[in-house]
């Protein structure tokens, strides 16, 4: 038997020299990919509160304007600038024996000023401009204008269906 290092005992005896042990090595890949993040327009309006009451107790009130504050009524989330409408789906508040023009009633933002709007079958802008905000609660304001006779009569209730609309700018 030859003790002459053939070329597969030359790699074990250099192997175990070098302290070096035999295994598989695992091949390694790299791989770039490029990740777009595609930030689409949010817009959301939500109503927290559905109605706005105001309670005549006497009968001066029907002739004075009287104020009635809806605190957080709406919510508004939006990624930019944005404006709300408003309309009224009636000219008419009725109760089917008295009614009132839909127009004695003026809305306006408490949070965001302006000077308002009568309430009118017709969209109007309530606010205009407003920045992107990630949460807005709206407090509304709602004043009767004064000599408001329909007001006079007991236990009637004068309901009109207010639709907001929000958009963006």
């Amino acid at each position: 038997m030859s003790t002459a290092l053939t070329p597969t005992r030359w790699v074990i005896a250099t192997t175990l020299l070098l302290g070096l042990t035999i295994a598989p090595t695992l091949a390694q890949t790299k791989s770039d990919f490029t990740m777009s993040v595609v930030i689409v327009d949010h817009l959301q309006l939500m109503v927290n509160h559905s109605c706005a009451t105001r309670t005549s107790e006497t009968a001066d009130n029907c002739r004075i304007r009287i104020k009635t504050d809806v605190n957080k009524q709406l919510t508004v989330t939006s990624n930019q600038s944005w404006g709300l409408r408003v309309q009224a789906s009636s000219d008419q508040l009725t109760n089917g024996r008295e009614s009132m023009p839909v127009g004695n009633i003026h809305l306006k933002s408490r949070d965001f000023g302006g000077p308002g709007v009568h309430l009118s079958t017709t969209s109007q802008r309530l606010i205009t401009g407003a920045p992107a905000i990630k949460e807005q609660k709206l407090s509304l304001e709602f004043i009767t204008t004064s000599d408001n006779e329909a007001l006079l009569e007991p236990d009637a209730t004068h309901p009109v269906t207010l639709l907001f609309t929000i958009a963006s700018h």
